[in-house]
């Protein structure tokens, strides 16, 4: 199949292999875009895991993980008497409390700026607009996608 040649609508050859290398690359694209999106929350959950920071950068579990701040229990001060400490045991300091959400906040803002960064991309454009052309073409021979059908659909590394 590679280096054969196809006439084209206008009689002009196209190259098969360097189709199929341009399709490839399209679909790494839209499998990056995939990943970016829609990884399971459950996988954000995970503490001290070695691929903690990348999965952390999925938007799927933005807003959760920006909310994680506010619901876990904080560190508190040392504090002079014993009823004092139970009440503010339950009750964060607002500083720290205020500190780890706008971290996460910050966190956020840039993984949502990455991920539009990622979707106004020349290339991602040019994927969009061949699936587009593709489905304006042949409206009927699409074929539903189900991860279950690729096991390796959130592997960067591995083609299906």
């Amino acid at each position: 199949m590679n280096g054969q040649q196809v006439p084209g609508n206008a009689g002009a050859s196209v190259d098969i292999s360097a189709e199929e290398a341009r399709l490839r690359e399209a679909m790494r694209q839209l499998k990056l875009l995939h990943v970016k999106v829609s990884r399971c929350r459950a996988a954000l959950r995970k503490k001290a895991t070695a691929n903690h920071a990348h999965q952390s950068r999925l938007l799927r579990g933005t807003i959760p993980k920006m909310l994680d701040p506010l619901v876990q229990k904080q560190p508190s001060r040392e504090l002079p008497s014993p009823r004092v400490r139970k009440v503010a045991s339950n009750n964060p300091p607002a500083d720290v409390m205020y500190a780890a959400f706008m971290r996460a906040v910050n966190e956020a803002q840039g993984n949502v700026k990455e991920f539009t960064e990622l979707m106004r991309d020349e290339k991602s454009k040019e994927v969009f607009a061949m699936a587009e052309k593709s489905s304006n073409e042949n409206p009927f021979g699409i074929k539903a996608w189900r991860h279950q059908d690729h096991p390796n659909w959130f592997n960067l590394d591995k083609d299906d």
